[in-house]
């Protein structure tokens, strides 16, 4: 998987993508001295200590909504800091340019001052930074001795069309964290990958943590085989390959369909917002159903399986790496009829909740 990447210099195991985060933000603060740290809008890196605090899409602050208190969400322990984003559409945030990278991350070394690190992951909010925006990001992030952990968590493995989504750029990361599909879907997880400058930096210091079950067995064999088969099977190339037919399947749901306001992704993995889906305005009441949940519903009924985030109007489709020609046009029929749903709820231009409940 990290084959060419000679600056890898030790791996720890873990058992989830978030513990996995918590534990690099943790050994930045010890490595750096500092408390604070920096992510890009819309980002979620889990749910455990560190990992939440550096959270900020609100539905998923680890704390309590209701309908009567609204919401309570957890205090964070570390002062964090929110760099901006460009978002793109149909994948071609990817095209960045370096001149829009340096506009966009124009504050970057202000807002990286004095953190320990900053962490950037590749899908979350439907957000897939360039090769450019990360290759700026690590150049301020070294000129203000600021770590750097790409968070590959979701994108590790091939699903977005390369073993990692940072080799798409020229720069390396100080820490890589990993998770999610690491265990084939057997059993839980998950890795940080450090550095040679990161082991040269620890020295002969015991790093001081420790996860439960991460020398399993089975997890172990999971882990090998899962590696071994997307690698005898070319996976990462056929993921690769898939992305003009998904996102000219994507297009035309987009054009097909008034109530799609954004569309985004690459390889096997895209975002599709509905109607005004500012992520900001979650308010944490339930009181709502959010068109999302109901298009995801309308989905299943014909036949596919999509996610969707909390209350927020985004269908998350993530498309298995064995899928067939004929499966994705499945897929595609799926959303087809899920969105036609979305377009009686949602008037072209309207806000997309509903609070009458779901709509038939």
């Amino acid at each position: 998987m990290f084959a060419g990447e000679d600056w890898v210099g030790g791996v720890r195991f873990a058992l989830t993508g978030s513990e996995a985060n918590d534990m690099a933000l943790s050994l930045a603060q010890a490595l750096t001295g500092r408390s604070g740290f920096v992510t890009r809008e819309r980002a979620y890196h889990g749910m455990v200590g560190l990992a939440r605090d550096i959270t900020v899409q609100p539905q998923w602050h680890g704390g309590l909504s209701s309908r009567s208190g609204g919401v309570r969400p957890v205090p964070r322990s570390s002062p964090v800091r929110v760099l901006p984003f460009p978002q793109g559409r149909f994948g071609d945030g990817l095209a960045l340019s370096r001149d829009q990278a340096e506009d966009a991350l124009a504050d970057g070394e202000a807002l990286l001052a004095d953190s320990a690190a900053v962490i950037i992951d590749y899908t979350q909010g439907g957000c897939y930074p360039a090769p450019a925006y990360q290759d700026v990001l690590a150049r301020k992030a070294r000129s203000t001795h600021t770590l750097w952990i790409a968070d590959e968590v979701v994108t590790g493995f091939g699903k977005c069309g390369r073993w990692l989504n940072f080799q798409r750029g020229e720069e390396r990361p100080d820490i890589v964290t990993l998770g999610k599909s690491m265990g084939g879907g057997v059993a839980p997880a998950a890795a940080v990958v450090l550095s040679k400058d990161m082991i040269e930096l620890i020295g002969d210091s015991n790093w001081a943590n420790y996860s439960s079950m991460r020398s399993s067995d089975l997890a172990a064999a999971a882990a090998r085989e899962f590696v071994r088969v997307i690698a005898e099977e070319d996976y990462v190339r056929r993921a690769d390959a898939l992305h003009d037919s998904i996102e000219a399947g994507m297009r035309t749901l987009a054009a097909t369909h008034p109530s799609v306001s954004r569309v985004d992704g690459r390889g096997l993995h895209w975002w599709i917002e509905v109607g005004d889906s500012d992520w900001r305005q979650w308010r944490g009441d339930g009181r709502d159903v959010s068109v999302a949940t109901q298009v995801a519903a309308a989905v299943l009924d014909a036949g596919a399986m999509v996610a969707t985030t909390g209350e927020a109007n985004v269908v998350l489709v993530t498309l298995p790496m064995i899928i067939e020609d004929r499966e994705l046009d499945a897929v595609l029929s799926a959303l087809d009829h899920g969105l036609a749903l979305a377009d009686r709820i949602v008037p072209e231009g309207a806000p997309s909740r509903s609070r009458t409940g779901a709509v038939t």
